[in-house]
């Protein structure tokens, strides 16, 4: 039986699409107080605004109730809550007489939200004596419960009961929607980031101890795995090479594979085009941890990335911070950490990249519901607004997004031939792909086009199911899913 679909893809690149540039900021704010705060993951809210969550040592200027004293250095967990220009709405301290930090905030199903962290306080605020310290706020920051564990938690995300799946070390842990422990699953690496998958599962990201590597500081590599809702493991996979690599940061792409950023010392095994002491390293993996392409980026000094999102064009923005002057960096700013943020496209390749500040470090990066970038980020860029011990600095980009190639799919569902129609400006490389609902590539192609108008037919036949074409130029991308069915 023949079963396929039709295509049609429609491009007037000269008049409507062209190479993306960098963007450019729409507002930056600063955020502290005369000491310095440190802040760790940003969120956009259900009302276009946006949560912060970090620490601080702070007891003054945008920082109130802080719990240290006298600016003495101990640290509180602090939350801010922004408006969708950035503008400060109220900001919450938790914490005791000694150190907090906050690594992940979430929002949640109640307008409230979810914090992981860790605290080495047991007064003030804090209800414990272990170090691992889940909160739970309410819709204007008010504690409502708090869940403490025996060591620092790196990650949340709220589950589609309500409940919760909390990362500790090797740990993941399911908690109902009060905190009360529902299960747990010890896993062979340590977990830095996870989050749930759109079959309803778990993946996760981080590194885990290897054999090849040489020293202490060089045994880890890229450690990748998927669990299903209940947290039993279903497949797992290990990258790098002989030194260390690291991953910070795992999104789930619209293929339904993952893309996965981090940091790697390696010049060998599965890294390539490595340039000199810490690279940032993004690998791109199918729906079962499977390589698909890896990209080094950097220069010839440190280069960390931290955080991964993909774009609602199907390209990816990575986030972190660049000490480099050279290589992919061209425009490095000052003598130390600058944000470095880049963009790749669905094949890894570099779109654009940019430097912002002077001693800045950028931990986490999203997309805004109106496809703008917002980064949070550490910022001691005096100059411009930060105050002398370092800020949360809050940056909003606008533009430096490529099209979407406008693709029509029909009938959907099908069960005829597929035919490609391509009416470009101009002529150049167009790539297309056809993968399964398990990530596998049933289909693929790469053509120069030297006239405006390319077609291709082809009969497919194959099986029924869900699929997903993408079709991209070095204007623009597209992906669409679609389900073939018997005739």
């Amino acid at each position: 039986m023949r079963k396929g679909l039709i295509i049609l893809v429609m491009l007037n690149l000269v008049q409507h699409w062209a190479v993306a540039q960098a963007p450019t900021i729409e507002w930056e704010k600063y955020y502290g107080g005369s000491m310095w705060e440190n802040p760790r993951c940003i969120q956009q809210t259900s009302d276009g605004g946006y949560i912060v969550a970090g620490q601080s040592s702070s007891i003054d200027g945008y920082v109130s109730g802080s719990h240290t004293t006298d600016n003495n250095g101990e640290t509180d967990i602090w939350i801010i809550k922004l408006n969708s220009s950035g503008d400060f709405q109220w900001g919450k301290c938790f914490g005791g007489s000694f150190n907090e930090d906050a690594y992940c905030i979430k929002q949640t199903s109640d307008n409230g939200f979810i914090v992981a962290g860790y605290t080495y306080s047991n007064d003030g605020d804090v209800e414990c004596q272990d170090h691992g310290w889940l909160l739970k706020l309410n819709s204007t920051g008010e504690l409502e419960w708090q869940k403490c564990f025996e060591f620092g938690l790196n990650s949340v995300i709220q589950t589609s009961d309500g409940g919760y799946i909390v990362s500790m070390g090797s740990k993941l842990y399911k908690l109902d929607n009060i905190g009360n422990m529902m299960w747990e699953h010890t896993y062979s690496g340590v977990i830095g980031s996870i989050i749930l998958t759109s079959d309803g599962g778990i993946a996760f990201a981080g590194d885990i101890n290897s054999p090849d590597t040489i020293t202490f500081l060089d045994n880890y590599n890229f450690w990748i795995g998927k669990a299903d809702a209940a947290g039993n493991l279903q497949w797992e996979q290990s990258y790098g090479g002989s030194k260390g690599d690291i991953a910070c940061s795992i999104f789930e792409s619209n293929d339904n594979g993952f893309i996965v950023a981090g940091y790697t010392s390696s010049n060998d095994g599965d890294v390539t085009g490595f340039h000199d002491s810490l690279d940032y390293w993004v690998i791109k993996i199918d729906i079962l941890g499977n390589l698909q392409w890896q990209k080094c980026l950097g220069g010839t000094d440190e280069d960390k990335a931290l955080s991964v999102v993909q774009r609602f064009n199907g390209n990816y923005a990575v986030a972190g911070h660049s000490s480099s002057t050279d290589g992919d960096i061209t425009a490095h700013i000052g003598n130390i950490f600058n944000y470095w943020i880049v963009e790749l496209n669905t094949l890894g390749g570099l779109v654009w990249e940019k430097s912002i500040g002077d001693a800045n470090y950028a931990p986490s990066i999203i997309e805004a519901s109106d496809g703008g970038l917002v980064v949070a980020g550490f910022s001691r860029s005096w100059d411009t607004g930060g105050n002398n011990g370092g800020d949360y600095d809050i940056i909003k980009f606008v533009g430096g997004m490529e099209q979407f190639i406008s693709v029509n799919i029909f009938p959907n569902p099908s069960s005829g031939y597929l035919l490609i129609q391509a009416e470009l400006g101009f002529g150049g490389e167009v790539q297309t792909e056809v993968k399964n609902i398990l990530g596998q590539t049933i289909y693929s192609s790469s053509e120069i086009v030297k006239e405006r108008l390319y077609k291709k037919e082809m009969d497919m036949n194959i099986p029924q199911g869900i699929y997903y074409v993408t079709v991209q130029t070095g204007q623009g991308v597209a992906v669409k899913k679609f389900e073939v069915v018997g005739e």
